[in-house]
């Protein structure tokens, strides 16, 4: 599961950078060429066009978010079951005499 998802996180955060760097590009597009933008009355297209270049930054870095906040809890899901499995599996090796309480005792508390 963490292979899995470490993976999908890997490759999605490459969307993010992309976005931003094209919302950088046009930004300093519209910075340079300001005087021209503004000679041809073309203002109020072009805080269009940058609010829609913001808007699709947003919605893809709320993507990569939602993929990124699924991984820790996966990862302590996994910690959890290994620990309780740890438990349940030592508590029966116990009972059976296959290992002392005390080396139960010692193996989890060096989990």
């Amino acid at each position: 599961i963490s292979w899995y998802l470490g993976q999908k996180i890997h490759r999605a955060f490459g969307e993010p950078q992309a976005a931003f760097s094209r919302l950088n590009n046009k930004a300093q597009e519209s910075i340079s060429g300001i005087k021209v933008i503004k000679a041809l009355g073309q203002d109020d297209a072009d805080v269009a066009d940058f609010d829609s270049q913001v808007d699709q930054t947003i919605q893809i870095n709320r993507r990569v978010n939602r993929l990124d906040s699924m991984f820790d809890p996966a990862i302590t899901l996994i910690i959890s079951i290994s620990y309780v499995a740890t438990i349940v599996l030592g508590g029966l090796f116990v009972t059976h005499n296959v290992i002392t309480i005390g080396n139960l005792v010692s193996f989890i508390s060096y989990l």
